[in-house]
């Protein structure tokens, strides 16, 4: 157990007390492998202090046991680890939160007449030819001419924004001529 011990010997009718040892375990620490925004269907790596033989991961009530400091999640919720050593846990960590962030709908295109109108109200990005039309980002574009039109859908917090920064747009090419 976590505590101070010493060992007292008596010989003879004599005694000797050795010195006062304390057995503790620090309160582990957590953190996220990375700061990139992970998406619904992919994981989410968390990492502890090392050197300990079990890590005891929580969320909420959902707990997981492993023989390693790390931690692949695919859940959002608020994560805390406590780890052991033989016989003697520590305290639990500090918690932190984890946020796997939710697909947006796949778009679609469709001609309504007067130019091309986006399926998602918000978030568009429309391009032509491969070049980004500057302050096109509404649901219709009109005025439209030739060209192999294809639509991004972004969203406007800065962590989506990242994501759309950071993976290949998804593209739905339609040819005009």
């Amino acid at each position: 157990e976590i505590g101070n011990y010493s060992v007292v010997v008596t010989q003879n009718g004599c005694k000797n007390t050795s010195d006062i040892i304390t057995i503790k375990i620090d309160k582990p620490t957590l953190k996220l492998s990375d700061t990139r925004v992970v998406c619904e269907g992919d994981s989410a790596k968390i990492i502890a202090t090392t050197g300990f033989s079990r890590y005891i991961f929580l969320n909420g009530k959902e707990e997981r046991i492993a023989s390693k400091n790390e931690l692949y999640i695919k859940k959002s919720g608020y994560y805390t680890v406590t780890t052991q050593r033989g016989n003697i846990k520590s305290q639990k960590s500090d918690s932190i939160f984890v946020k796997i962030t939710p697909i947006p709908a796949k778009p679609t295109i469709s001609f309504d007449g007067f130019g091309l109108k986006s399926s998602s109200p918000t978030g568009n990005q429309w391009s032509v030819d491969g070049k980004i039309l500057v302050d096109s980002v509404k649901q219709h574009l009109y005025n439209i001419g030739s060209g192999t039109y294809s639509l991004k859908i972004i969203e406007m917090d800065v962590l989506q924004m990242l994501h759309w920064l950071l993976l290949q747009p998804m593209k739905f090419p339609i040819m005009l001529k």
